[in-house]
């Protein structure tokens, strides 16, 4: 079976990407995500709340100079053992389905509850402004299980409640499973950091236009 056309579609397809701006690509996404998680019905909402489920996951790439610099391997693996990695961390509605936010990272970085005295080099200085001084959080234990929240009102949000809304959070690796394997976006394709980042922004902005359908039927079904 001749390959040609197929890799001509490929080449055409990689062009077209080029052309494409990233952030653009990127508010349509989260403009597409964010529409449909605040029509939610108030009937699929968790005690008045509209609950957003974050996770981190990883996808891999051509092994490229560029690529590995900008999105390096494990650092377990040796040298020319692995393909780069990128490393993304995602905000999904859980009532809609659709993703709201994501950021791509090289490496891994944890976040301290206080407000850091100096700005981190990762972050503008106006969403370095706007962050609180710190963040008041709510910790308790279910079966053992020690649970950390914002919601503070003991008595408005009960911590079985809470523990319940908790374990919906995995519903995030389904969302993960359609994303990766469903739509074909365990392995990328494209050999440059800016293409890449394109390439995951047109992946993810048509999850959030199928998910739009599904919640529109949905919406159409409850009423």
């Amino acid at each position: 079976m001749d390959n040609q056309p197929l890799r001509s579609t490929r080449g055409l397809t990689c062009k077209a990407r080029q052309r494409l701006p990233l952030q653009e690509l990127k508010n349509a996404t989260t403009a597409a995500g964010l529409r449909l998680h605040n029509q939610a019905l108030a009937a699929w909402k968790c005690k008045g709340y509209n609950v957003v489920l974050t996770d981190g996951a990883t996808v891999q790439m051509p092994d490229t100079p560029q690529n590995q610099a900008d999105f390096p391997q494990l650092d377990n693996q040796k040298p020319g053992l692995s393909f780069p990695i990128a490393r993304r961390v995602v905000l999904i509605s859980l009532v809609a389905g659709t993703l709201l936010d994501y950021s791509l990272r090289a490496r891994d970085h944890l976040l301290d509850w206080t407000k850091p005295k100096r700005k981190p080099v990762w972050i503008s200085k106006q969403d370095y402004s706007d962050l609180p001084e710190s963040i008041n959080v709510r910790e308790f234990t279910v079966n053992g299980r020690i649970y950390l929240t914002t919601v503070l009102n003991a008595k408005h949000s009960h911590k079985q409640e809470l523990a319940m809304v908790y374990k919906q959070r995995w519903k995030i690796e389904l969302d993960f499973r359609s994303i990766k394997t469903n739509m074909g976006m365990e392995i990328l394709r494209c050999k440059t950091t800016d293409i890449v980042s394109k390439e995951i922004a047109i992946y993810l902005l048509a999850y959030n236009i199928i998910r739009g359908n599904l919640v529109q039927t949905a919406s159409l079904h409850e009423n």
